[in-house]
């Protein structure tokens, strides 16, 4: 028989049926007795079907009950269970439309996207700017605010921060039926375990524990995850691929203005790696007699691929690459159509940088698929073809231990796209951890 149970890797927890039994100390007639923990386990089942249910509705839109039995394999009884859960929760609602099977006719579920709302705040270095979003990703209310971060520190972001985030609050607390579940903040730079910035290139910023910082200021607390920019946009291009097409294992690399970004996404999750930096492509050392880089090594794809090396390795002088910023990448692109040779050799050389990157990713990592995003759409022309020559001549060798590679950009607003899919990836970890309705 089918269980009620469809379990999913997850090694920092274990498998729920994995779990031993406790054991308590011995009788007094010497035998020993096992406990079992039936309430804890049923709780952690409970949890797991409701999150794949509504994962299910999240991906696929309306369907019926016996659809969903058909795609997660729970039983009948279960599936009808926690979808009264949900609909208690005012996650989920019947829409009154019926399908016809040549039996008894099904009724439709559909999510309510506006019960859940939460805040997407993007730092750059002179602005916050926060939305209030709900499951579908509407914008219900949004607003901004310059910040001092890149002249005097962390405090002037600290409190434009939280300033913003409170008001996000005050505004889901006006929405009729709304609850607000928290924060999701992107900032450009090394993000460790999801709360504390490490560094960025941005502002003269160091080691800031700036979810405790926004948290201590707040008029009430909430629930901030900070995320590395790079990440929220490989969190973007994993949701914009057809549920169907979607690998378990997704990497996503980005050349940018000043560096290389990239995430790992594992079935819609970061994967953060001991510290939450996995997925930093742009530091796997490709040169190890190359260039030195902000990190600490020398080599580093960055150094080879971000938008002001490969100008100043054109013969740009520093003056103007700095001006130009993110507009970098065009005055590159002309460079490269007028047949500039140091521009040319400078791109060839971190192309095969991009490939020897990508190869050692997929060695250490197995990964379904890379997506290429940033500048590198705009590089294509001159780079596609030395990576695609590189992974093919491992596909004549081995041809399963070879990731596909495509074309991000699937979102105009990768980062904006990234922290809404980020919020849902919250609420569908545990959707029973949404009140019921009053």
């Amino acid at each position: 028989s089918r269980s009620n149970v469809q379990h999913r890797p997850d090694w920092s927890r274990g498998r729920t049926s994995d779990r031993p039994r406790p054991l308590v100390p011995a009788t007094a007639e010497g035998k020993t007795c096992v406990m079992p923990r039936a309430t804890a386990v049923s709780a952690d089942a409970r949890r797991t079907n409701a999150a794949l249910i509504f994962e299910r509705l999240l991906d696929h839109g309306p369907c019926s009950r016996k659809a969903i039995r058909e795609a997660t394999g729970l039983v009948s009884g279960t599936v009808t269970a926690i979808v009264a859960e949900l609909i208690a929760r005012g996650l989920v609602r019947e829409t009154g439309e019926l399908v016809a099977t040549g039996g008894r006719p099904r009724r439709i579920l559909d999510l309510v996207p506006g019960r859940v709302l939460g805040a997407a705040a993007a730092v750059t270095k002179d602005r916050v700017g926060v939305e209030l979003v709900d499951l579908g990703g509407r914008t219900r209310w949004s607003a901004s605010t310059p910040h001092r971060g890149a002249v005097e520190g962390a405090a002037p972001l600290v409190a434009a921060l939280a300033g913003l985030l409170d008001d996000a609050r005050d505004a889901a607390d006006g929405v009729p039926g709304a609850w607000y579940s928290g924060a999701v903040v992107a900032v450009p730079g090394l993000v460790v375990g999801d709360d504390r910035l490490l560094i960025t290139l941005e502002m003269p910023l160091r080691d800031l524990a700036l979810v405790e910082q926004t948290g201590s200021r707040l008029r009430r607390p909430q629930p901030i995850r900070l995320l590395n920019s790079g990440r929220t946009a490989a969190l973007a291009e994993w949701a914009a691929l057809p549920p169907a097409g979607r690998p378990r294992l997704m990497a996503y690399v980005a050349s940018l203005a000043h560096g290389v970004s990239g995430g790992l996404v594992e079935d819609g999750r970061l994967v953060g790696g001991e510290h939450g930096l996995a997925g930093e492509v742009g530091h796997i050392v490709v040169d190890a007699l190359g260039e030195p880089c902000e990190c600490g090594a020398r080599g580093c794809l960055t150094t080879l691929l971000a938008t002001d090396r490969l100008l100043l390795a054109a013969g740009v002088p520093a003056g103007e690459v700095s001006a130009l910023g993110e507009g970098g990448i065009d005055r590159l692109v002309r460079l490269l159509e007028d047949c500039n040779a140091p521009a040319r050799a400078a791109v060839e050389r971190a192309a095969f940088g991009l490939a020897a990157a990508t190869a050692t990713l997929s060695n250490l990592t197995d990964v379904g698929l890379v997506v290429m995003g940033g500048h590198l759409l705009a590089l294509r022309p001159w780079i596609g073809g030395v990576v695609t020559e590189v992974l093919e001549s491992r596909a004549r060798v081995n041809v399963v231990f070879n990731p596909r590679v495509r074309e991000g950009g699937a979102a105009e607003d990768t980062v904006r796209a990234g922290m809404v899919q980020a919020l849902r990836s919250r609420v569908g970890a545990d959707p029973l951890a949404v009140p019921v309705v009053a």
